[in-house]
Order: structure tokens, then C-alpha cells, then sequence
């Protein structure tokens, strides 16, 4: 199986990571011809919604949204904001595509940090949800 070529668009990558600062803002990464090079496929600041249009039901990608959390600790309230990453698999993907997710995930995410990371597939056209992993 052919590696991931993380280093061409590292630095592009890097900022579009690190420019995730407030809640709704997202990014969207897949791989892109025979190299199998890592590629920004969209970002915005529009939230989940946006997020979603983004993700392409032919193809295997991986991204990330910023979240505001609330937290409570001795009776003193903080917000913070983390970054959550994910891979997605499209219902088009075929089983080997399919199978090289897993094996890619470990070379997106030693690209990026964060606090939660899922995994999700498009599971119905009738409902148009996402069944999380």
C-alpha cells in the first residue's frame, strides 16, 4: 500500500491547524493523487453544518472543528476551546479505500493534536446521518 505524503503541504496544513481558534471554525483534509498526498480540501467558520457540505461521499477525509467547552471546577466556571479530529469514509468508498483509513489515520494524526478524535461513515440517504465509531 502506498504511503501518505504528509510533507508537501505540511506548513499549509500546520496554519490551517493552528488558525482553528474559536468555536465553529473547521478544516478538511484528503489525499490526492497517486502519491497520496495530503491536501486541504476546505475550511471555513460556519460550524458543523459547513463542516458537513464539505465532506464528500466518494472519498476518505480527515479534519477537525474547534468547540467551545464550559467547565466547572471549585465552583469557578472557565471556557475553553479544544480542537476535535475526525476521519470520515463516504458510502462510495470502496472496501480497500475503506480499509486504508485505518492505516492512514496514524500519519494524519501524528500531524495534529487534539482532545477527542472519532471516526464516522454516511450510514443513510434516507436519514442523512452519520453513524459515529
Amino acid at each position: 500500500m502506498a504511503s501518505v505524503d504528509t510533507k508537501t503541504n505540511e506548513a499549509a496544513i500546520a496554519d490551517a491547524w493552528h488558525g482553528l481558534q474559536n468555536a465553529g471554525e473547521w478544516v478538511v483534509v484528503g489525499l490526492e493523487g497517486p502519491n497520496n498526498t495530503l491536501v486541504i480540501e476546505g475550511q471555513g467558520s460556519g460550524g458543523i453544518e459547513e463542516l458537513r457540505s464539505q465532506l464528500d461521499s466518494n472519498k476518505v477525509q480527515w479534519g477537525a472543528i474547534c468547540v467551545s467547552a464550559l467547565e466547572t471546577f471549585s465552583g469557578v466556571e472557565t471556557r475553553n476551546r479544544n480542537r476535535v479530529t475526525f476521519s470520515f469514509s463516504g458510502k462510495n468508498v470502496g472496501a480497500v479505500r475503506k480499509s486504508q483509513l485505518a492505516q492512514h489515520k496514524g500519519a494524519v494524526k501524528d500531524e495534529v493534536e487534539a482532545l477527542l478524535s472519532l471516526t464516522f461513515t454516511y450510514s443513510s440517504p434516507q436519514t442523512n446521518r452519520f453513524l459515529v465509531k
